[in-house]
């Protein structure tokens, strides 16, 4: 018998965001065009102010 794991809620004060990579996997960043995702991560940073 297993007991169901109970969902952990939490509040966060964490910035995120989501950019949609069309025809893209979840491999993204080993796949070819990683630098797309790359670079897309490296211009939010600073928005960020990090």
């Amino acid at each position: 018998m297993t007991t169901p794991t109970p969902p952990i809620l939490f509040i966060s004060d964490a910035v995120t965001d989501t950019t949609d990579f069309p025809d893209r996997g979840h491999s993204l960043t080993i796949d070819s065009g990683w630098r797309e995702a790359a670079d897309t991560a490296l211009t939010w940073l600073p928005r960020q102010g990090l």
